[in-house]
């Protein structure tokens, strides 16, 4: 329990650098380079974030196999079979930017934009053998060491965007400056491993055939897994930018944006659960389903709270972000948040399925929910502009994460979907949204300082999650982590 609190609060010191470069890093890049422009950028993250498709669901596959490992000669054969791998998709991703470069000059499209876009494939396709490095500390549970380098990376593209900006730099000299200096943080990230972890090196006699059959079990449907939220991540993004333009564009991706955050704050709890449930697979271990229907209760109290503060202060603080001119974001982001109440407790679920290899159904699921999503977007984004690029995005949400998987996952667990899932989310609703929405309406029209809102989101935010705990999980079992809690740090 104590390794796991540590795991978890390291995650949450590499989120908050993460946060804090994108709030500063936005209003920056708006107020020097234009709405239009970070639109461009934001299509470009866009198109990198497809990008992580190309790792063919390696990484995660590469975690779980190291944290299976029983031996060194096992970690060793896992990391190079892996490298090997990654390494000859890199090279594709080198041949791809430069027929980026190259049809550059024949394109309608903003010739900076090409060129950035070339600048971020070609350096995304050198960083991806490195990342193999990442997945052994992740394998391995040395969650504080990987997020140190985490919130290192966060920080040096931060550092090295933001003074390019303030030195009055263009979009490609943004996108060039932040991605090297990402890639200076990975190559120091690999060096560290194969410097302090033992049975770790570089060596392509160690790859090991059934090694990689092993891996490519379970990379299949982690592959699938990743095609499918990449897709309902970044299409959104591609869709208004080929409806709307670069400005629409920039309005959307502060909604994204905002909702992103709001994920990854999810997230860093799940995330230090993985190692554990790998390694309870490897051990034989059944007995996890305790675990995971309490997190998941957990985490519809946080993802609740932090919908509530969207609802009543969320225009207020895009305002606060950015500035005037993204009135238009708010309704999007909330159609958008409803992925928080139901990907984010779910993601428990997904995990221990991940690490159990029991995750094909999921993948196949998860495609035909992003293919959906794809034609919705397109449709009722015709229709009705952003708006119906975001509700096409949370009906698919609540179809396909709200109903089919919970009903195929957590009976695999041997609990009773209903009562851990969709209990918890209905009433973590009726509790909060009508009160959420009584709040916004009664503030609205008002002016409130800017230390005002945000004092008033925190303490919102603080008090819907600690109002709703008793409800949503039971005096009881709070009770029973409260000790499990003072045990560990007592330990």
């Amino acid at each position: 329990m104590r390794h796991l609190v540590r795991s978890i609060v390291s995650n949450y010191v590499a989120l908050g650098v993460q946060v804090a470069s994108v709030v500063v890093l936005a209003p920056l890049f708006i107020d020097h380079l234009g709405v239009a422009s970070f639109g461009r950028w934001s299509l470009i993250g866009a198109i990198v974030g497809y990008l992580q498709l190309s790792d063919l669901g390696i990484s995660p596959a590469t975690a779980r196999a190291v944290a299976a490992s029983r031996s060194r000669e096992r970690l060793g054969a896992a990391v190079n079979s892996t490298i090997g791998l990654l390494i000859a998709v890199s090279l594709v991703l080198l041949l791809a930017a430069g027929v980026i470069a190259l049809t550059a000059p024949a394109s309608a499209i903003p010739h900076s934009f090409h060129v950035a876009l070339a600048c971020a494939v070609a350096i995304f396709a050198v960083r991806l053998p490195l990342t193999a490095a990442d997945s052994v500390l992740y394998g391995l549970g040395r969650m504080v060491e990987r997020n140190a380098f985490v919130a290192a990376s966060a920080f040096a593209a931060l550092g090295a965007n933001g003074s390019v900006l303030l030195l009055g730099g263009g979009l490609v000299d943004v996108v060039l400056c932040g991605a090297l200096a990402q890639l200076a943080v990975s190559a120091t990230l690999a060096a560290y491993v194969l410097v302090r972890v033992e049975g770790v090196r570089f060596s392509p006699r160690l790859s090991d055939r059934t090694q990689l059959r092993s891996m490519a079990t379970v990379t299949t449907g982690i592959f699938g897994l990743n095609v499918a939220a990449q897709i309902i991540v970044y299409s959104d993004t591609l869709v208004v930018g080929a409806l709307y333009g670069a400005i629409s564009t920039g309005v959307y991706a502060v909604a994204m944006r905002a909702v992103q955050g709001a994920t990854l704050l999810l997230n860093q709890i799940s995330d230090a659960f993985f190692p554990g449930f790998a390694h309870a697979h490897a051990r034989g271990d059944q007995t996890v389903a305790p675990q995971v229907s309490l997190a998941t209760s957990l985490a519809v109290c946080m993802a609740m709270a932090l919908i509530g503060t969207l609802v009543v202060f969320g225009d207020r603080l895009i305002h606060l972000w950015v500035g005037g001119g993204f009135e238009r974001a708010w309704i999007p982001m909330l159609l958008l948040s409803t992925s928080l109440v139901l990907n984010g407790p779910l993601r428990y679920a997904v995990l221990w399925a991940i690490a159990s290899n029991l995750h094909g159904r999921l993948a196949r699921i998860a495609l035909v929910e992003a293919a959906i999503n794809l034609v919705l977007s397109v449709g009722l984004g015709i229709a009705f502009g952003l708006v119906g690029v975001a509700s096409a995005s949370c009906a698919t949400f609540i179809a396909s994460n709200g109903i089919v998987m919970p009903r195929l996952l957590f009976p695999m667990l041997g609990l009773d979907w209903r009562a851990c899932f969709v209990r918890p989310i209905a009433v973590s609703c009726l509790a909060v949204l009508p009160v959420s929405a009584l709040l916004h309406w009664l503030l609205a029209g008002h002016q409130i300082a800017t230390a005002v809102v945000v004092a008033a989101s925190l303490v919102w935010l603080v008090f819907t999650f600690v109002g709703l705990a008793p409800i949503v999980i039971g005096r009881r079992e709070l009770r029973g982590l409260r000790t499990a809690f003072k045990a560990a740090r007592m330990a």
